[in-house]
């Protein structure tokens, strides 16, 4: 492993604000404005977007929804709060 610090560096004039917008179903898309070291917009420079989805096949997506039907809390069942709402 290399003692140079300069080989994890930001570099100043390549900086982004980046914004996720998703439906939460199908896919996500990033918008990349370009900034200054300021924060200011770099209207010097193009905005980028960035798509992505996620595609799965049927027993994966069976598997996916198995987990995340685990995951629900059932009030009195654990180790979490005793807190009762009448």
């Amino acid at each position: 492993m290399s003692n140079n610090q300069s080989d994890i560096s930001m570099s100043p004039d390549e900086l982004y604000l980046e914004e996720v917008f998703t439906d939460n179903k199908v896919g996500t898309i990033r918008r990349m404005t370009p900034v200054t070291s300021e924060g200011l917009k770099d209207d010097s420079r193009e905005t980028v977007y960035i798509g992505s989805t996620q595609m799965m096949t049927p027993a994966e997506l069976q598997e996916m929804r198995r987990q995340q039907a685990s995951q629900i809390v059932v009030p009195g069942q654990g180790s979490g709060s005793q807190i009762q709402i009448p």
